[in-house]
């Protein structure tokens, strides 16, 4: 494959037809893929491709119309993914389908390419607009088999989105052509790829060391350029299947609700659960029998339970049927869900105290009454 300087024109003649059989696959990135399950599929076949590659305009050979819908062998290409209801689109790996291309160059004999996919291919499809965008993750092999030559391309990473514009033309004959969303099913993308260079072309098989490296670095130049070009595909799409709602709703578009938890529950799905039932009082319990002498002081206990769900704040209030024994008007407790506490009053008696008196204490509709007996001495 190394040629004297002596033999220029054999060389530009076998790079030009090597570097154009490798470009082509470019015009073959949207690959046939099968659809993974998914409510929806989106099918983009295309018909029409237009690849510049910048480095080839050296050679006169720039732009190629890669598919011709006049051709009277004309291909059509197709890529098919998952579609979810937030309009996420995913082509699985496992599932990408290149068949093997082959050109025959006329020069170099027949040149094989085969493409695969180094990850899934994802991007976004807006149902209502129609713009689409994706990211091409791909490798490429070359077999120029009557060469003895075998290259890895990779990686290629090739954006496509239905915006932008780009002249595939020359000053003298313009061919600008423009990204466009697919409205009433009808649309182009337009994508390019960047810093491809020798770095990323590898020898494969028995391909003497170097070998691939040379044959594209002969193209672009000195060291440090790139195998830089831009790819337009025009089309049509197709979405089949039953549309999901976006992502944290439910029911079918156009119908598509926040999810609510049952009659009875609260919280969010899928975190639902019976509400709580507020503070309770369970229970009231009071010292039953106190003896204290006039102008003395005598303790009782109150304990109340909560039989709610949720922490119970509130007052005991407090009322003594005797005017000379005295309690506090009220004593405040906060329970917790299921417990008890007590609180510890104190009766206070006067020096004209006697006979006898009613604590009364209640809370949250419980009550509890304790009998205090005066003793004169």
């Amino acid at each position: 494959m190394r040629e004297t300087t002596g033999h220029s024109g054999r060389v530009a003649k076998k790079v030009q037809a090597f570097l154009l059989a490798v470009a082509a696959v470019f015009a073959f990135t949207a690959v046939s893929a099968t659809s993974a399950n998914a409510a929806q599929n989106l099918k983009l076949t295309f018909d029409d491709s237009w690849i510049k590659v910048d480095s080839l305009e050296s050679l006169g050979s720039g732009t190629f119309h890669a598919i011709d819908p006049e051709d009277e062998n004309a291909i059509t290409m197709v890529l098919n993914g998952a579609l979810d209801g937030d309009g996420s689109f995913v082509a699985k790996k496992e599932d990408f389908n290149f068949p093997t291309q082959s050109i025959d160059t006329g020069v170099v004999g027949v040149i094989a390419l085969e493409i695969d996919a180094v990850s899934d291919i994802s991007g976004t499809y807006n149902r209502d607009t129609g713009a689409f965008s994706a990211e091409l993750p791909l490798r490429l092999f070359v077999n120029a088999g009557d060469l003895g030559v075998q290259c890895e391309i990779s990686p290629l990473n090739i954006p496509v989105s239905t915006s932008g514009t780009k002249d595939f033309g020359t000053a003298e004959d313009p061919n600008k052509l423009s990204g466009a969303p697919y409205v009433n099913g009808k649309g182009s993308l337009l994508g390019s790829w960047t810093g491809v260079g020798l770095d990323d072309v590898k020898d494969v098989g028995d391909t003497p060391p170097g070998t691939c490296a040379g044959i594209i670095g002969l193209l672009i130049g000195e060291e440090g350029s790139s195998f830089d070009g831009s790819i337009w595909l025009g089309g049509t799409s197709e979405v089949t299947g039953t549309p999901d709602c976006p992502a944290g709703q439910v029911g079918t578009p156009p119908n598509c609700v926040d999810p609510s938890c049952p009659a009875g529950q609260v919280g969010t799905p899928p975190n639902c659960e019976k509400p709580l039932a507020p503070g309770k009082v369970g229970s009231v319990t009071i010292t039953k029998k106190v003896v204290v002498k006039k102008g003395k002081k005598a303790k009782v206990k109150i304990t109340v339970k909560n039989v709610g769900g949720k922490v119970l704040s509130g007052k005991i209030k407090l009322k003594s049927s005797n005017k000379q024994v005295k309690v506090p008007k009220s004593v405040a407790v906060k329970i917790q869900p299921g417990k008890k506490v007590t609180k510890t009053v104190v009766v206070k008696t006067t020096r004209k105290a006697k006979g006898k008196a009613k604590i009364t204490a209640s809370i949250g509709g419980k009550k509890a009454v304790a009998k205090v007996t005066v003793k004169k001495k």
